[in-house]
């Protein structure tokens, strides 16, 4: 049973946007992007720590980045959105081993590193459970090869401690018709986020071992919305210039009957 605290320097939320438009004529179509950069807090990682705000690791999440929706004007072809995530944190976790008898909780080995991760995670609009997350990022907080925490250790012990300490996850793209018509609209859409602690490795006889993760952190989500613009087809083409020389033969005509 983990006790966890996440704590998150905080200030004003505002998203501000930086856009890239990248059109591209290709065979048959015209194909461009939009992107939406937004920070969480509004600021950037600001990590005083003076003024804190919970992540819950349940329910209903405690942040979140808005962006615009992608509105197709002008014949546009909303195709795919990608979505990555970045975080940067400032963090301690410790542990007691409330164990009263067996051998020594054993973090990790020389060939199994035992690693106490920062997980934060953009969802899916809407939801609040990380099993619909779009994205995660994990900074690690400890990193561990043989470290011992004896039985009847009441005192918490540090398992690890950093200093804005990053990672970012991989771009990941939906091009399901569901999850695009979540950021399809004319006007915003609001990413939740959530964190969590992760861990990896193994960790033996940890059954009674309770962990206490404090931290401050940032977050940064990238939204990018790709389109397409179909050209005409050449029958559609052929057929506008038939109908343009009939028109100019009809006015011909009718200038002669004058």
């Amino acid at each position: 049973m983990n006790k966890i605290s996440y704590l998150l320097c905080t200030t004003a939320l505002v998203s501000t946007a930086t856009i890239a438009m990248a059109p591209s004529a290709q065979a048959g179509a015209t194909y461009g992007s939009v992107t939406y950069t937004v920070w969480y807090p509004g600021d950037g990682p600001t990590q005083d720590g003076t003024t804190t705000t919970p992540w819950s690791p349940t329910g209903s999440p405690a942040a979140g980045v808005t962006v615009p929706e992608f509105d197709a004007v002008g014949g546009e072809v909303f195709t795919e959105v990608q979505l990555s995530v970045s975080a940067v944190t400032t963090a301690s976790v410790t542990a007691t081993n409330l164990a009263d008898s067996g051998p020594n909780a054993t973090f990790g080995s020389l060939a199994n590193h035992w690693t106490y991760n920062l997980a934060v995670s953009a969802l899916l609009p809407g939801t609040t459970v990380f099993g619909d997350a779009l994205a995660t990022a994990m900074p690690v907080v400890a990193n561990l090869h043989g470290f011992t925490v004896p039985i009847n250790t009441t005192s918490p012990v540090t398992l690890g401690s950093v200093t804005n300490a990053t990672a970012s996850s991989t771009i990941n793209d939906f091009s399901g018709s569901t999850t695009l018509g979540l950021f399809a609209g004319s006007g915003t859409v609001t990413v939740p986020l959530l964190s969590n602690s992760a861990t990896t490795g193994t960790c033996t006889s940890c059954d009674n071992v309770h962990y206490n993760l404090s931290t401050v952190a940032a977050a940064e989500v990238t939204v990018t919305y790709d389109y397409s613009i179909p050209s005409p087809e050449p029958a559609s083409l052929a057929l506008l210039g038939t109908a343009l020389a009939g028109l100019g033969a009809a006015r011909l005509r009718r200038n002669r009957k004058v």
